[in-house]
């Protein structure tokens, strides 16, 4: 079939359609992989929410948002720590982005150094390794 010529569906009742010449073909088929690509690099998510949760709530910053609305709401704006331990064991979290999450709360929480023996160990890392591997405060009498 040459190009430009008008190609009819027996089967559509639509109206007829333009041949594509192979330059449109091969775009078009571009087109539908690039559309085939993930969109977001956890894909697939778990849920997804058509209508925004924290409609409303738009003006505040996000965590104050998150708060207000578990509060008014229920459920959680946030996964679990166990959750997001978990990702860190499988390695989707990575070391780089517990760092960059830390630097974003750091400037809240002053930096500390103790020294134990010869080592020091600085809060910042006492916190990395928390929020990583959990663990509990000592007893203060376990101290003395």
């Amino acid at each position: 079939m040459a190009d430009g010529a008008v190609q009819y569906d027996l089967e559509s009742t639509g109206p007829p359609c333009q041949a594509s010449s192979s330059e449109e073909r091969k775009r078009l088929r571009d087109e539908v992989a690039r559309a085939c690509q993930p969109v977001a690099q956890n894909w697939p998510m778990k849920t997804f929410a058509y209508r925004n949760p924290l409609r409303g709530w738009e003006h505040l910053p996000f965590d104050e948002a998150i708060r207000e609305a578990k509060h008014l709401l229920g459920g959680n704006g946030y996964i679990s720590n166990e959750e997001h331990r978990h990702l860190y064991r499988e390695g989707r979290i990575t070391d780089g982005a517990v760092q960059r999450a830390l630097q974003h709360v750091g400037p809240s929480i002053a930096e500390q150094t103790i020294t134990i023996g010869n080592r020091p160990i600085a809060s910042s890392d006492v916190l990395r390794l928390h929020l990583l591997y959990e663990f509990n405060a000592l007893d203060p009498a376990l101290l003395t």
